[in-house]
């Protein structure tokens, strides 16, 4: 009889468990919840080591205690609106969900369980920007990350790292220099027919605007677009300057983006540089606006802004205890 009550009891808070993930793949749940507490673990060989590790009644029933205390931080890491995330934690909480990023969850759950909430916005601050640096403009590789990310939840679940401070100074290996971050700004590149690329490359330039005119820009404002200045698709006439190398180099560097509004951007499509110049100067954002000071648009224009623009992303996403 007592049995059968374990069963049910266990069924039961079972459904109420993968319930309340909201969409989330209980797999990937599992894991980074495993992977918080216990060396890396990779996804061909999750189930085996829960196995190993997990064998009696007793076992089972702590292991489905410890995912209740992790599922609802975990089902609102794509909900930065969640009522779990203070103001301060949301604007980080959509940045990575926006880059696509995953390797941090382990480190943040165990910093949500183990400390509180002023480290966990600490935390959340510093994978946002480690994701800027090491992901979005290093493309750097992420099994590297997800070995360091694995370490310090670890380090954090056995209580031999306590505070912010702690597990920030052990994310050091999957902080790229200011040097290379700036290298590597200065020559990056989104290809925004993917909308997830799109959304990122807003997010870049509302970033750089904020930082250097003092504003509150949202990126996913709906008045605002992303304008490619040199032409996506291949320019007819107004680009002769650009060949097809040349154009097939640029069109796609950031230093080529700017947001405008969109009600300036109606029918510019492939017009050519004037035209858009005397766009620009009517813009209401700074940024933008100061574009329309420039003579010529060039590849060396773009190069050139792109390399102001890595100047300023060195300092918008920077940790000062690991620069």
């Amino acid at each position: 009889f007592e049995a059968n009550r374990q069963i049910e009891s266990l069924q039961r808070r079972w459904a109420q468990l993968t319930g309340a993930l909201s969409g989330e793949r209980f797999p990937d749940f599992l894991r980074a919840h495993w992977n918080s507490r216990h060396p890396q673990a990779r996804k061909n060989q999750l189930f085996r080591e829960i196995r190993a590790r997990v064998q009696s009644p007793d076992a089972v029933f702590e292991l489905l205690a410890a995912l209740e205390g992790d599922v609802e931080i975990f089902a609102a890491r794509r909900h930065p609106e969640d009522e779990i995330w203070s103001t301060h934690q949301r604007d980080a909480v959509s940045a990575l969900d926006r880059f696509g990023v995953r390797q941090p969850w382990p480190l943040l759950l165990a910093v949500h369980r183990h400390l509180d909430q002023a480290a966990l916005t600490q935390v959340l601050r510093a994978c946002e920007v480690i994701a800027v640096r090491y992901n979005v403009i290093g493309r750097r590789l992420p099994s590297d990350q997800e070995r360091t990310f694995n370490r310090v939840a670890r380090d954090v679940s056995s209580g031999q790292v306590t505070s912010a401070a702690g597990v920030i100074r052990g994310l050091a290996a999957v902080y790229p220099s200011d040097a290379e971050f700036k290298a590597d700004f200065a020559e990056a590149r989104l290809l925004t027919g993917n909308g997830r690329n799109k959304r990122v490359a807003r997010y870049l330039l509302a970033k750089l605007a904020n930082h250097e005119a003092g504003g509150a820009l949202n990126p996913d404002d709906r008045q605002l677009t992303l304008e490619h200045i040199l032409p996506e698709a291949p320019p007819e006439t107004g680009w002769d300057h650009f060949d097809d190398v040349a154009h097939a180099n640029f069109r796609h560097r950031l230093g080529n983006y700017v947001l405008l509004e969109g009600s300036l951007n109606r029918g510019l499509g492939q017009a050519d540089w004037a035209t858009k110049r005397d766009a620009l100067g009517k813009s209401a954002l700074a940024p933008t606006q100061a574009l329309a000071e420039w003579d010529t648009w060039t590849a060396a224009d773009i190069r050139h802004r792109q390399q102001r623009m890595a100047k300023t992303a060195t300092a918008v996403w920077r940790l000062p205890q690991l620069s």
